[in-house]
């Protein structure tokens, strides 16, 4: 049984749908630690669990975790280890990435962010206020003063150093922030037509030609909601979950991906545990890509 290093963020003070937070161990997880176990030999080793205060909420709040947040990510990295880290809302992005970013070099990072939303709103823009509509915007320096607050760093991902996979629900302002950038953004509906295999290829053949390193992020709502139930913002024609997992295992390079980031991932919107069977499944199929094991920082 291999051990894989892991940091829990069960935050979700980017958003306004309430969820208990779980820790490691927590029975509501089961399903997720046996499908790891049976079918890909993999346990987590906990390498901490970032909670945030009990009744914390707005914006203060949420800086304060994301700095707590950057600066755990940051130090596993520090240590040459790879890094699967599973959270709540998508705002926990702004300081997992900045920490990839610190920790390797901002001129060497890419990112694959795998998500149905453009998630580059910002407080000017978003219609709903949520803060996990705008890690993007935050990452890519567009930042207005009150979403700059919240950033725990002062990183940028390079525009052609990104690539969002399965998109299919966004608004005006963030599509157009995205092409004044000509930002890679691969549709759900070019997924569909050409087949995940051959839209994967295209997508990381972009990304390895454009940084040293790169990271993925993976949230839920990507997936089919049929697949991946437990989302606060499911949204219909996602990808194929199975689909995804084969096409990440066969295609992502050991070498060059190192750090996995899995969010919106809301235990209690799946009794059944179908999601937490399929996040166990893309944990290994990123783990065990073309057959390698993830080593340290080059």
């Amino acid at each position: 049984m291999l051990s894989l290093p892991a940091l829990a963020a069960p935050s979700y003070l980017g958003g306004r749908r309430p969820e208990r937070p779980w820790r490691p161990g927590d029975i509501r997880l089961t399903p997720l630690w046996r499908r790891l176990r049976r079918r890909h030999g993999l346990t987590l080793d906990w390498r901490g669990c970032l909670t945030p205060p009990d009744k914390a909420s707005g914006q203060p709040a949420l800086a304060e975790y994301l700095n707590r947040l950057r600066d755990g990510v940051y130090n596993e990295l520090s240590s040459g280890r790879p890094l699967f880290v599973l959270g709540g809302d998508h705002a926990n992005a702004m300081a997992v990435w900045d920490a990839a970013m610190a920790a390797v070099g901002e001129r060497r990072f890419g990112l694959l962010w795998i998500d149905a939303h453009l998630d580059c709103h910002t407080f000017l823009t978003t219609p709903s206020g949520n803060v996990h509509g705008m890690p993007l915007a935050a990452l890519l320096g567009l930042a207005d003063p009150p979403l700059a607050a919240l950033m725990p760093g002062r990183c940028r991902l390079r525009p052609e150093a990104l690539c969002l996979f399965g998109v299919r629900s966004y608004e005006r302002a963030e599509q157009e922030a995205m092409e004044r950038l000509n930002v890679r953004v691969i549709q759900a509906a070019r997924v569909r037509r050409d087949g995940v295999d051959a839209a994967l290829d295209e997508t990381l053949d972009y990304l390895n030609q454009h940084c040293e390193h790169y990271g993925i992020s993976i949230d839920l709502d990507a997936i089919h909601p049929r697949q991946a139930p437990a989302v606060a913002t499911p949204v219909v024609g996602g990808l194929n979950g199975p689909a995804l997992c084969q096409a990440l295992c066969r295609r992502v390079d050991p070498d060059r991906c190192r750090i996995l980031e899995i969010a919106e991932f809301y235990p209690s919107l799946d009794r059944a545990g179908r999601t937490q069977r399929l996040l166990a499944d893309l944990v290994g199929a990123w783990w065990w890509s073309r057959g390698g094991r993830r080593r340290g920082w080059a």
